[in-house]
């Protein structure tokens, strides 16, 4: 048997390596010309993208992104780089003494830097033979796991990868924890799971999406012993023209900032928080739902980098690896 270490690499879309108008145009230039993504015909979709989208997008993604941008940089880079350090530990205890398993983790990104490339070199140059894939997505969906796995099976024959996970029994418990956290300290009489959308044909193509997302929202609201008044479930983040998956988050708070609603917002398919969480319902809806009456508002902030979400990574990874 070979004492190789056995590498990890935790995939994620990707962020910005700067909170500038051109790092944001080269990140969305990468990330909106994938076919998983947009699947209009490039002859169509380059010039509407390069022509008119990127220009103006990028520039004010730019000043959304200096708003939550730290130290540290990209709240996004800065939890998986806090991840992969907690999970190699993790693994390492995990993994048994006398097994004589070693371990190494690293980051790797679909679009911007590191690339999943890059994350698989990393781990090849530490001696790694073999290199497991878990993509940070808790639903399967062609525009981002289907993408992550397409990238890696180019790099890596024969590719082991940490199955759609929204479902294990550890990542609902874990999940619940922190909800319930949030609900004992902010007094809240509805809560909202919130999910990415994706769009209408994607979803009329046989994508099975959506049905996931409701399935580990039930399993939530079971768990955390909510009535069916009490919770609902929504789709955020809409991009482009079309329809998209519903109902929308904006739509949900809207009708409940108009009862007066004092509201809690879990993002259950979110790794870490980003743009999406942090901005666009941090700032953006929290500001429409108090102008549209609402008494109160809160978000429980997704897992990220902590030691305990590391410990239920890090255990699936162990199945996966037998």
């Amino acid at each position: 048997m070979s004492n190789a270490p056995t590498g990890v690499l935790i995939a994620n879309l990707g962020t910005p390596d700067a909170p500038t108008a051109s790092a944001v145009r080269n990140f969305l230039g990468e990330f909106l010309s994938d076919r998983d993504v947009v699947d209009l015909h490039p002859l169509i979709w380059q010039p509407i993208l390069r022509i008119g989208i990127l220009p103006f997008r990028s520039r004010r993604l730019a000043r959304l992104y200096r708003g939550i941008w730290t130290d540290r940089g990209s709240p996004l880079m800065v939890a998986a780089r806090d991840l992969a350090q907690a999970m190699q530990v993790e693994l390492t205890r995990g993994s048994g003494a006398q097994t004589g398993s070693s371990w190494r983790v690293a980051v790797g990104m679909r679009y911007g830097t590191p690339s999943i490339e890059d994350g698989v070199r990393q781990l090849r140059d530490q001696g790694c033979e073999r290199v497991v894939l878990l993509p940070l997505f808790q639903q399967t969906c062609g525009a981002t796991t289907g993408s992550i796995i397409e990238c890696f099976r180019e790099i890596v024959e024969d590719p082991l990868v940490v199955e759609a996970f929204g479902l294990q029994p550890a990542v609902i418990e874990h999940q619940a924890q922190a909800i319930e956290k949030a609900r004992s300290a902010f007094a809240c009489d509805h809560l909202v799971f919130s999910f990415h959308g994706i769009p209408e044909r994607s979803v009329q193509a046989g994508e099975t999406y959506p049905e996931q997302c409701r399935e580990m929202a039930v399993a939530l609201a079971e768990k955390l012993d909510l009535q069916g008044s009490l919770w609902t479930m929504a789709f955020q983040s809409r991009f482009g023209m079309g329809a998209w998956t519903g109902p929308s988050l904006i739509e949900v708070l809207d009708g409940l900032a108009h009862g007066s609603s004092r509201v809690l917002i879990a993002f259950p398919g979110f790794a870490a928080d980003c743009l999406e969480t942090l901005d666009e319902v941090g700032v953006g809806l929290r500001a429409r739902f108090f102008e549209g009456g609402g008494a109160g508002l809160e978000l429980v902030p997704c897992p990220g980098g902590e030691d305990k979400w590391a410990a239920v990574l890090s255990g699936l990874v162990l199945e996966t690896t037998g």
